[in-house]
């Protein structure tokens, strides 16, 4: 019981997770809207706080936010195995408030590989992004 209990929560998570980074990619098409992203990760994140807390999970405190989604996720289903950050660099020609906000506020991971093994910094080189 407790280990079918353990899976479906993990599966649920995944699907919670992977539905942001959907959402994301659609956001980051059409612009460089921070404030969209970050209302989006926020809202999720209070949208699943009660149930957080219920089950115990560990939460990242970041300056006032408790981030409940993992910025450095990467689906195995999704996105070509991107993180958002690798996303927001790749997406658009890169969106760099959004960029900004995840490595400065979030802490994002840097070194987060997508599934061709490329890092946000390479894939910023790759498109020419000097000021990243």
């Amino acid at each position: 019981f407790y280990i079918t209990k353990m899976v479906q929560h993990l599966n649920d998570r995944q699907k919670r997770s992977d539905d942001v980074l959907l959402k994301a990619v659609r956001i980051l098409r059409k612009g460089d809207f921070l404030q969209t992203i970050q209302k989006l990760v926020i809202r999720k994140n209070k949208s699943n706080n009660k149930q957080q807390q219920q089950n115990n999970d560990v939460t990242t405190t970041t300056t006032n936010y408790h981030y409940y989604f993992d910025v450095n996720y990467v689906s195995g289903v999704v996105c070509e195995r991107n993180s958002l950050l690798n996303l927001a660099i790749i997406t658009g020609g890169g969106r760099m408030k959004v960029v900004k906000w995840l490595i400065e506020t979030c802490h994002a991971d840097v070194e987060s590989a997508d599934r061709g093994g490329f890092t946000p910094l390479l894939n910023a080189v790759y498109d020419g992004h000097t000021l990243l």
